[in-house]
């Protein structure tokens, strides 16, 4: 895979998709997830702050799930 389909709106429609249907799998997703974001990410990360921001327009857990699943933070880290 080259650079140009990873960041292709297929492929990002892809892993938001597979991000989306696995969160169905996730019990008690809203109790979990702040839970899982203050480990790995650490409780004052942007990445927590973004989705809090995110939590407060709205989205329930299953789009934070997904946001947090596809996204750069969850991707490429270490943990």
């Amino acid at each position: 895979m080259q650079n140009q389909d990873w960041i292709s709106r297929e492929m990002m429609e892809r892993r938001l998709r597979y991000g989306y249907h696995l969160t169905r799998r996730i019990a008690q997703p809203a109790e979990l997830l702040p839970q899982v974001l203050a480990r790995q990410h650490g409780p004052d990360s942007d990445l927590v702050k973004q989705l809090n921001g995110l939590k407060a327009k709205g989205l329930d857990a299953r789009d934070l799930w997904t946001a947090y699943l596809t996204s750069p933070a969850f991707l490429w880290s270490q943990a």
